[in-house]
């Protein structure tokens, strides 16, 4: 079967805008949608109402299948802060661009993503971050400073797939990079314009985990044309 059997002509016009609509047009009618586009009491997605339990690759019963559009500046709250607050054992973020992103903590007070990331280390979870372009002159320098125990960071010009996976159970695909702009505190104003899915369906998880953990450990580097673009394959940054 297919990592996600569902196309227009597959379900009515009706169910499709159902699926995808944003969260806050589904709170506003009282119920949540599961991917289908039916009330379903099963599990929960980030707004606390209940998403609809499916069947993952293998055959056996998923705790859910719950797909929300993410818009915007729906990103830092929906996305972000879900992620950090989700992840108990592993943090695997993939994208083009790393900046020195802030997330709010109340009123005018914000955090960097460096010190959340010590935070999480603090509490034992592992996090990698494979990205695509030099990280910025801000990152970089705020990383010599104090190096969280638990990141690991690899780069692969050839990285382009935005994606947050907290646990192996919860996941960001969308458009969004780890800069201010597109996850992070940038203002509405002036924030990219961006859109992504946060889901907890393991047909959607599993095979861009498998891919992301494939460019991780160096499976894809023997047959790459790319590698006069790379003369350190998955280097790590040099503090």
């Amino acid at each position: 079967m297919g990592i996600l059997p569902m196309r227009r002509r597959d379900v009515p016009s009706l169910q499709v805008a159902q699926a995808f609509q944003p969260v806050h047009a589904r709170v506003k009618e009282g119920c949540a949608t599961s991917i289908q586009g039916r009330d379903a009491p099963d599990t929960h997605g980030r707004d606390g109402h209940a998403t609809k339990k499916t069947h993952g690759r293998d055959g056996h019963a998923t705790e859910g299948s719950m797909v929300e559009l993410v818009l915007n500046d729906e990103h830092l709250d929906g996305v972000l802060n879900q992620a950090l607050a989700l992840s108990t054992r592993r943090l695997f973020i993939s994208t083009a661009d790393v900046k020195d992103l802030h997330v709010p903590t109340g009123g005018k007070r914000s955090r960097s993503i460096l010190q959340e990331f010590r935070g999480l280390s603090k509490r034992g979870v592992e996090i990698r971050l494979l990205h695509g372009g030099v990280p910025s002159g801000a990152f970089i320098n705020d990383l010599k400073k104090n190096m969280p125990p638990n990141l690991v960071m690899r780069r692969c010009p050839r990285v382009h797939a935005k994606a947050i996976i907290a646990d192996g159970k919860w996941m960001y695909l969308g458009s969004a990079n780890l800069t201010g702009a597109g996850i992070g505190a940038k203002s509405a104003r002036r924030r990219n314009f961006e859109a992504g899915v946060w889901t907890d369906d393991v047909r959607l998880i599993d095979p861009v985990a498998d891919m992301l953990d494939g460019i991780w450990t160096a499976i894809q580097c023997p047959d790459c044309d790319r590698k006069k673009y790379c003369p350190v394959p998955l280097e790590e940054p040099e503090l």
